[in-house]
């Protein structure tokens, strides 16, 4: 690369994929971001992180060593093809080329896969798509940017989980047809605390914790022509009428929503209360739902278990059915019929509860990534792995659905570090 050297890229950090970040390159490494946001900056910077992965590492004697790639591939492969019911897990981070090869290595194995989407927003997905009876349909970030005059952040926090959701999609951005941007715009955050998502905006409410569906309720009944209680939800009626005065006049709204919403015993009935709301039918505009998902291609390995499997959203494959039915990671270790697993694009080592992670504890672990993690350190092998978008292209599916293209922009650190999709094909043809 050359000294000082500017590249344009789609960040790979969150399901936003900014796709005009630029990287200032010297020595081959990123020296500096612009537009990134403090996380994208960071993840981005991973890049020269001291804590990078770049020699594969065997246990031996109680100690991972550094090995030979090969070596390491053999080992993962024998582990693989011992095992009688292999789990692979993980997948957010990865591109979709290789979550499609990480099925097939899968099938091949007559093993379980699933993804992180199963503990977070596939759950959304899946319940949007039975309740309403239609395919999860949404309008892109562009379109809200350009036509929403009210945009509701629910039991989401995206100053904090996605730092340019608002700057640069939906609150701030001058659109074609909001050309004041802001000016024309009503934000309303619901939360059970006030989080910095809740400052500059019109209408805060402070929600009781579970009891998102009373407030949603109240919201059907103002729509509907009723009366309402004095108080919902430690929420004073007065902020429920505004609300709901700002969802009848609004011509263009969309409701974006956290794992606030899904992280409720009714997580459910929170889901299809707001199905409900949506499609009121004394709401003359045009109103939609999005989950805040977080991880850069979630919703990737969601399409491509769809596509391949048939199976819905939020759900994994166990492939050693047949035919193949629906689960996921929980359901597969809590039973207890794995023994041996595959981590890639995942950390459960450092967001699994503790029962699951003493079900990891117990059998032998293949881990591919790009850094030093606590999951790394538990490994039996680990494998290092290229970052996508960074030195390996490939393709990766925004929140909204939209498709992004990530390109290679910088060589790889080590001959050792391969792109997911290669290390996956190797294990497909090993085994």
């Amino acid at each position: 690369m050359a000294l000082g050297q500017v590249e344009r890229i789609v960040c790979p950090h969150c399901s936003l994929l900014c796709d005009d970040v630029f990287c200032v390159i010297n020595d081959g490494k990123i020296v500096s971001t612009y537009n990134a946001c403090m996380r994208g900056d960071a993840f981005l910077k991973l890049v020269n992180s001291p804590n990078r992965l770049t020699n594969p590492l065997i246990l031996e004697e109680g100690r991972l060593k550094p090995a030979h790639l090969s070596e390491a591939l053999d080992v993962a492969c024998n582990l693989l093809s011992r095992a009688k019911k292999p789990l692979l897990y993980g997948w957010g981070s990865v591109s979709y080329e290789a979550q499609e090869v990480g099925i097939q290595l899968a099938e091949k194995l007559e093993g379980v896969i699933d993804s992180t989407s199963s503990i977070c927003h596939g759950i959304s997905l899946r319940l949007i798509e039975e309740i309403s009876r239609e395919e999860f349909k949404c309008p892109t970030l562009e379109e809200v940017g350009d036509m929403a005059d009210l945009v509701v952040y629910w039991g989401s926090n995206p100053a904090d989980s996605h730092s340019r959701h608002l700057s640069r999609y939906t609150v701030f951005p001058r659109g074609k047809v909001r050309i004041t941007g802001r000016l024309e715009r009503e934000v309303v955050v619901v939360d059970v605390i006030k989080t910095r998502s809740a400052k500059g905006i019109n209408l805060f409410l402070q929600i009781e914790p579970e009891k998102d569906l009373n407030l949603i309720k109240a919201l059907i009944e103002y729509l509907s022509g009723k009366e309402l209680p004095e108080n919902v939800g430690g929420i004073m009626k007065k902020d429920i009428i505004d609300f709901g005065k700002m969802m009848k006049k609004a011509q263009f709204g969309t409701i974006f929503f956290g794992l606030g919403i899904l992280q409720q015993e009714n997580f459910k009935e929170n889901i299809e209360g707001l199905i409900k709301l949506v499609k009121h039918p004394n709401l003359k505009g045009q109103f939609s739902l999005m989950p805040m998902i977080g991880h850069s291609n979630m919703l990737g390995f969601n399409l491509a278990a769809k596509k391949m499997a048939g199976v819905p959203y939020g759900y994994g494959i166990d492939f050693s059915k047949n035919p193949p039915e629906k689960t996921t990671v929980t359901e597969a270790l809590i039973n207890g019929d794995c023994d041996a697993a595959l981590i890639i694009g995942a950390n459960p080592f450092a967001s699994f509860p503790q029962k699951l992670v003493e079900k990891l504890q117990n059998i032998p672990l293949i881990v591919i990534d790009t850094q030093m993690n606590l999951t790394v350190k538990k490994a039996s092998v680990a494998i290092p792995a290229t970052i996508t978008g960074v030195e390996t292209e490939g393709t990766m599916i925004r929140m909204d659905m939209q498709t992004k293209k990530l390109r290679k922009f910088l060589d790889s650190p080590s001959e050792n570090c391969l792109p997911d999709k290669e290390i996956l094909q190797n294990l497909l043809q090993k085994i």
